[in-house]
């Protein structure tokens, strides 16, 4: 249908925005769509950075988002303190959450949302409470307490579910981690499973 270039005086093609049709053209149906590419430092090809659909939907496919899992069972009496890392991805739009120690970097500033859920199994007498929390590079910003005052009543193993969030302002290159912090357990044992219910999620919100 049509494009729009912009060109450096060099005539160099730095950012373009288009219509294009749609591969559903069928009679008088004409459903069209709308994109936007930039150029990113360092290259002479520019990619596309936003669709709007002809339902009116908008996609930004680099747009950083990530969600990540368990695959493997984590002791938690063994492991307070530590960064919890979930080392299955889901997806990472960006490339920007790190499998090997948990930790998403932002790629620019701007507010990023995330969130934890957390599946657990439970043994022992029981739990006061756990005071996990988010990270940024290193520094905790914000409490996430876990499970206070679960038991297992006395049966067998008991499996409480618990979620955090939080919202932040991060610079470029501000990494932020999910950590188990201080644990209170009576006898027993505790572990999050290797579970689509123990996952890490993240994106950039504006």
């Amino acid at each position: 249908l049509g494009y729009i270039k912009f060109q450096d005086s060099a005539g160099s093609t730095g950012a373009s925005m288009g219509g294009r049709a749609d591969n559903t053209w069928s009679g008088s149906s004409r459903p069209t769509h709308l994109l936007f590419y930039t150029t990113p430092s360092g290259s002479n090809s520019s990619s596309e950075r936003m669709r709007i659909h002809s339902d009116g939907y908008v996609t930004t496919p680099s747009q950083p988002a990530f969600a990540a899992r368990l695959n493997s069972n984590v002791d938690i009496t063994s492991n307070t303190g530590n960064d919890l890392v979930f080392n299955l991805e889901e997806f990472d739009n960006h490339n920007d959450y790190d499998t090997s120690n948990g930790r998403f970097t932002a790629p620019i500033a701007g507010k990023y949302y995330f969130g934890v859920q957390l599946y657990a199994g439970f043994d022992g007498n029981g739990v006061r409470v756990m005071h996990s929390h988010f990270r940024v590079n290193g520094t905790s910003v914000a409490q996430t307490d876990m499970f206070g005052g679960a038991s297992n009543h006395g049966g067998s193993m008991y499996h409480p579910n618990a979620v955090g969030h939080m919202i932040r302002n991060l610079n470029a290159n501000d990494y932020v981690t999910f950590n188990l912090g201080g644990f209170s357990h009576t006898n027993g044992q505790a572990i999050l499973y290797a579970s689509t219910g123990n996952r890490f999620f993240g994106y950039l919100i504006g």
